[in-house]
């Protein structure tokens, strides 16, 4: 069964296709709730201001997570994975757990940037490193099984010490 596959790595440790946790991409979103209950997360109110939205905190790769779906017309668009805030070292270890881990199913991202503008393909890219001196934002994205993956580590636009954070967004190819 193909969906569990992505599902699994962006949802929990390995299980990896065309879902987020569970949930097919292009199925109706009325059963997210019961399947994150059963998952041990704990639903907060989507303060989203347009669309049908889902929020839970919950847990994701080892690590806590802010897990958001959004839905358009009751269908499952997009899942989207954050990382508590924290120092860039955190959030570093953070993008690199999930990189590494699609890195490790998928194979080279077909594209990594980093803020400062320097574009690579997969022969040609860096990650960011735990106590670089030199902070800066970096992506990386995979087409794979059906999927449009991107990990993020960013920088909120306050850019305080304790604000960076990790993300995963997943949609379907073509999304």
């Amino acid at each position: 069964m193909r969906s569990f596959l992505v599902a699994g790595l962006v949802l929990a440790p390995p299980a990896i296709c065309a879902d987020f946790r569970g949930t097919e991409f292009g199925s109706t979103c009325a059963a997210i709730e019961a399947r994150e209950k059963a998952l041990g997360s704990e639903q907060i109110r989507a303060n989203l201001s347009k669309g049908q939205a889902y929020q839970f905190n919950g847990r994701a790769f080892d690590r806590d997570v802010l897990i958001i779906y959004l839905c358009k017309n009751g269908i499952l668009a997009l899942g989207h994975l954050q990382f508590p805030y924290g120092t860039y070292d955190e959030a570093v270890d953070n993008y690199l757990t999930t990189y590494n881990l699609f890195l490790s199913v998928y194979g080279a991202p077909f594209i990594t940037y980093a803020k400062h503008g320097a574009t690579m393909t997969t022969t040609d890219f860096v990650v960011p490193e735990v106590g670089a001196a030199t902070r800066d934002e970096y992506h990386a994205a995979w087409r794979a099984q059906g999927l449009s993956i991107r990990v993020d580590l960013m920088a909120r636009r306050d850019r305080a010490e304790d604000t960076w954070f990790a993300a995963v967004v997943t949609t379907p190819v073509g999304e």
